[in-house]
């Protein structure tokens, strides 16, 4: 006998099923009793992704771009399976090149994972930090992880702990940082920015 459900089942949720004597095996056989047993569903925890437009399907909003030297951020490349990615091209190297989201709301001393997709035409490098979005910048967790990045689409996650701050916190910035691995005729793409509580 197989038993499907009419509807999806609530995640830890304990359930009794009862197969009565109304049943009958293949040969029209009842059942001499009634047959009840128990079982309890998982827990699924499923976590939100703190990043907005996180594959820039939506434009670049919220996400900026800066730079002290001369380049340009578009969403007009295809992503990884997407139609759409973050595309920056570095025309004049700077000291101080970033792609940033801020506003991200954190929880002290929590355990988070970032993964992203990413690559750059010459294979130059990225690093990636979490801090206060304002003055004095503080270290959120991760600072200046950097980033082996290749010439085609590939995948990244870091795993972090928060730390820094003791309540919880929403100016976070998410900071993707060029300078100095970027070179005139640079072009990075990423794609798929997840931010999750693990």
């Amino acid at each position: 006998m197989t038993f499907t459900p009419d509807a999806d089942l609530t995640s830890n949720t304990t359930y009794t099923i009862t197969i009565s004597t109304d049943a009958k095996d293949l040969a029209d056989n009842s059942m001499q009793t009634d047959h009840t047993w128990e079982f309890t569903t998982e827990v699924i925890t499923i976590s939100e992704n703190l990043i907005q437009n996180p594959g820039f399907e939506s434009g670049t909003t919220p996400w900026r771009f800066y730079t002290n030297g001369m380049g340009t951020f578009m969403d007009d490349a295809s992503g990884d399976g997407s139609p759409h990615a973050g595309h920056i091209t570095i025309s004049q190297e700077g000291s101080n090149v970033q792609l940033y989201q801020p506003d991200i709301v954190l929880e002290p001393n929590t355990q988070y994972r970032l993964s992203f997709k990413a690559y750059s035409n010459t294979g130059h490098d990225v690093s990636i930090s979490l801090h206060k979005h304002g003055s004095p910048y503080t270290n959120y967790g991760l600072s200046d992880y950097v980033v082996d990045l290749g010439t085609s689409w590939s995948e990244y996650s870091i795993q972090f702990t928060t730390s820094g701050f003791s309540g919880t916190v929403n100016d976070g910035r998410l900071r993707f940082w060029l300078s100095p691995y970027d070179a005139v005729g640079d072009e990075y793409f990423i794609d798929n920015v997840i931010l999750v509580k693990v």
